[in-house]
């Protein structure tokens, strides 16, 4: 039988991800293997990696309580590694591909919170610094996800907002910066029209960054000026507003569902609120985005359109 080491597999994975991966989704694999994966079978031989080895991962991964979600991430991870063991080392089989995904709990769906309309109105009037306000109506109003809002700059901006960069959450360890790169995915590069009231605010924004820096000429970040906005920052700010508001506090990315839900409450066609969120189809807007609408009512629209068209 051939012989090769989880963790002489995992080096040469590393040079394969690091030619197909964005820098944060290397961490991500480099976090769950050295944490969770190699844990375990650093010194095992792949080829003799079979199903009850998967079986008695996924228990011992559940024993820590984690939630759905990374579950999910560590699965896919692993998965993704054995697949590349199939594809190039010459593993026979996927053993975590035939096992499964680690299964549902019924309860572990994450309930996002979000500000109506009305909660909005409350946490904006608390804010007096105008860069700020700018700051929270876009994100608001337009949707965009943090790292997009943060890696925005004026020379994305004519008529229309071109969403063509992210910035990342982590700073890269090697640098000691957070990096930006291209978005999401390939629907995630898009443009997004502003209305009237923005594009004079976003003109007055700049001339506030050029009577503060006195620099005409700089390319400066939307919101942030000089450099972007770090997203403690952000959540800071949003704790603070939202304290002042005496309202909930919500994440950064929950104004992003905040902003689905306003617009589908406000009958926006499903089709153009999932192109402005920048997501590949329909689906993944009503079943991640669409809050305050009962699944019930969305049986009971469903079946009465069936019935009149």
């Amino acid at each position: 039988m051939n012989k090769l080491l989880f963790k002489d597999a995992y080096n040469q994975y590393l040079k394969y991800v690091d030619v197909k991966q964005k820098n944060q989704s290397k961490r991500s694999i480099k976090d769950i293997f050295e944490n969770h994966i190699l844990k375990y079978y650093k010194n095992k031989n792949i080829y003799e990696f079979d199903y009850n080895d998967y079986i008695e991962f996924q228990s011992r991964i559940l024993k820590n309580k984690y939630k759905y979600t990374y579950l999910k991430k560590i699965h896919y991870t692993f998965s993704g590694f054995l697949e590349y063991c199939v594809n190039f080392l010459g593993l026979e089989k996927n053993v975590c591909k035939i096992v499964g995904c680690f299964k549902k709990d019924i309860n572990s769906k994450i309930e996002h919170k979000i500000y109506n309309h009305k909660e909005f109105k409350k946490f904006i009037k608390q804010i007096k610094y105008y860069p700020d306000k700018i700051l929270f109506k876009f994100m608001y109003f337009y949707g965009t996800r943090p790292g997009e809002t943060m890696a925005l700059k004026f020379s994305h901006i004519n008529n229309k907002i071109h969403i063509k960069e992210n910035l990342e959450e982590h700073i890269n360890k090697e640098t000691g910066k957070r990096e930006t790169t291209t978005p999401k995915s390939i629907s995630s590069n898009r443009y997004i029209n502003i209305d009237i009231i923005l594009k004079y605010e976003l003109k007055k924004l700049k001339n506030f960054y050029i009577k503060k820096y006195k620099n005409e000429n700089y390319d400066y970040y939307v919101f942030g000026g000089i450099k972007p906005l770090a997203p403690t920052t952000l959540r800071r700010k949003i704790k603070k507003y939202s304290s002042l508001a005496k309202i909930k506090y919500i994440k950064p990315h929950e104004f992003r569902h905040s902003n689905a839900s306003f617009l589908f409450n406000k009958k926006i066609p499903l089709e153009i609120i999932s192109e402005r969120l920048g997501h590949a189809n329909k689906s993944i807007t009503l079943d991640n985005y669409i809050h305050n609408l009962k699944k019930e009512k969305r049986v009971n629209i469903t079946l009465l359109l069936s019935r009149l068209f």
